[in-house]
């Protein structure tokens, strides 16, 4: 190959990491602006179930025979609290991990010393005569 053609292609290859990487970086900002918007509808919910577990157990004495209904209660809200701060949960903490890992690999890419070796082909030994490789 050409040193000039190595040099396009040297470039062509950075680019096309740096390009990967700042997609990547916008994927980051996505799953940052989604992960806060699943907050925002999840903060009032658990607030919510809050309020109505504590409104309920006020009201129903825990040792009582109503008490087994107000576990319930509890129970169906601690379920969907959970659901609700997965998602925003999973989207902060997890998913953001995977793509700052991601960004980092492929800046590494980007700024790669790109080298080019060439070794000269294999001989192909001739039917009949012993392979070098084999002894």
């Amino acid at each position: 190959m050409p040193p000039a053609e190595e040099a396009d292609v040297r470039e062509r290859l950075s680019k096309f990491f740096a390009t990967e990487r700042e997609l990547a970086e916008l994927d980051r900002h996505v799953n940052r602006s989604e992960g806060f918007a699943s907050l925002r509808y999840a903060v009032p919910v658990v607030l919510l179930a809050v309020l109505v577990i504590g409104i309920f157990y006020s009201q129903v004495g825990a040792l009582s025979a109503e008490g087994y209904v107000a576990a319930l209660v509890y129970l169906l809200f601690v379920v969907v609290v959970w659901v609700m701060l997965w998602d925003p949960i999973e989207v902060l903490l997890f998913n953001s991990f995977f793509l700052r890992l991601k960004i980092r690999a492929l800046r590494k890419l980007a700024e790669a010393n790109v080298r080019f070796v060439y070794s000269p082909p294999e001989e192909v030994p001739r039917e009949g005569t012993r392979s070098p490789l084999r002894t």
